[in-house]
């Protein structure tokens, strides 16, 4: 379930978005070095491909002295509002056997977790959502026969494109929300469409209340189920 807000949409331009690169934590996958590097690879290529769908994408490993002079003096980073900055903050390649009669039991799980920080250019921090990707793959195995030493390499893959996938979904969300553009006899009608959003999906939504000599505040107005996913736009019922 996310929110979304109830407004118009107006047709721009994609804004632009400074990704940095993809940073460690000290010590994660010190036993899988190699396994580290592809998934490391993949994270950011898929990362990539997802975020270009709604922004223009400057790809910088922008440290933090360099940051200040990219805000002052270089104009194509000034164009963009955001810095993403991804860090890995866990990953484990684990295996498991579990013998039984009918033979052994293995299971493979790659489970990649962390961080994406979205800034703003004066390095204020806008937003800050986890991310946990957890998969598995498992198999039964004849006591005599030679092991798959390459058993359950497509998870290399699988974890950091849901990975990617999560932190595209947390970013499309902080900084260029799905907004309510129609709402006629119980159907709803959303700016978001194929590749944003999914059939069966649960939205709240909110509004803008008017407060006297006061902010406005956001209220819950209801919540949504999309049945019908277009390729600019969906449809839900309340």
């Amino acid at each position: 379930s996310a929110g979304l807000a109830f407004g118009q949409s107006v047709e721009k331009e994609k804004e632009t978005l400074v990704v940095r690169e993809i940073t460690v934590n000290e010590g994660v996958g010190t036993g899988n070095p190699s396994e580290l590097k592809r998934v490391l690879g993949t994270l950011k290529g898929e990362l990539k491909t997802s975020l270009q769908k709604k922004f223009n994408i400057l790809s910088r490993d922008l440290k933090a002295k360099n940051e200040e002079i990219a805000v002052s003096g270089d104009v194509e980073t000034k164009a963009a509002k955001y810095i993403l900055v991804t860090t890995v903050t866990g990953f484990t390649d684990g295996s498991a056997t579990n013998p039984g009669e009918a033979g052994i039991a293995f299971t493979r799980t790659i489970k990649l977790f962390g961080t994406a920080e979205i800034l703003k250019l004066n390095l204020e921090t806008f937003a800050n959502t986890p991310f946990s990707a957890s998969v598995h793959k498992g198999k039964m195995e004849i006591a005599g026969i030679a092991h798959d030493e390459n058993f359950g390499d497509e998870l290399v893959e699988q974890a950091p494109k849901e990975a990617a996938n999560q932190i595209a979904t947390s970013v499309f969300y902080s900084i260029s929300p799905p907004k309510v553009t129609d709402v006629t006899k119980g159907v709803v009608t959303i700016d978001w469409g194929e590749g944003f959003i999914a059939k069966g999906d649960k939205l709240e939504v909110f509004a803008l209340k008017m407060k006297e000599n006061a902010d406005p505040v956001e209220i819950s107005v209801g919540f949504v189920e999309i049945n019908r996913v277009n390729p600019k736009n969906s449809k839900g019922v309340i």
